[in-house]
C-alpha cells in the first residue's frame, strides 16, 4: 500500500466500472427508450429499472431467467414489502464486460418486447 499500488488499483477499477456503467446506460436507452426509467445512475454497480406501468414484473423476471439473464425483485430491499412499487426490477452489471452487458440488455428487449407497455 505504501508504494501506491492500492490507489492505482482503485483508480483502475473505478474507470472499469464507469465504462460498464456508461455501456449499460447507453444500451438501455437504445433498447428501451422511454419505456423505462433508470434509477441509480452513478451508483456504478447496479440499477433499478422502472417500467412505465401495467407491466407484470413477475412475468418479466421469469422471461429473463428463461433467456439466461438474471434480474431481481426490489421487494427484499423494502422495510415493508407490501409498500414496494410493482413496476421495478433490480439489475447489476459489475461482473459483466461491455459485450455481455450489451448482449444481456438486447436479450431482455427481445423477450420483454410484447410485455412492456408504451408510456
Amino acid at each position: 500500500m505504501a508504494g501506491g499500488e492500492y490507489v492505482q488499483h482503485v483508480r483502475k477499477m473505478c474507470a472499469t466500472y464507469r465504462r460498464r456503467h456508461d455501456v449499460f446506460v447507453q444500451e438501455c436507452a437504445e433498447q428501451f427508450g422511454s419505456q423505462v426509467v433508470l434509477h441509480g445512475q452513478g451508483a456504478r454497480l447496479h440499477f433499478i429499472l422502472e417500467f412505465s406501468g401495467g407491466t407484470n414484473i413477475e412475468r418479466l423476471m421469469n422471461k429473463a431467467e428463461e433467456a439466461g439473464v438474471r434480474v431481481y425483485s426490489v421487494e427484499p430491499f423494502w422495510n415493508h414489502p407490501e409498500d414496494c412499487p410493482s413496476n421495478l426490477i433490480f439489475m447489476g452489471y459489475s461482473l459483466l464486460d461491455k459485450v455481455k452487458i450489451r448482449e444481456g440488455i438486447q436479450i431482455l428487449r427481445g423477450v420483454w418486447f410484447d410485455e412492456i407497455k408504451q408510456p
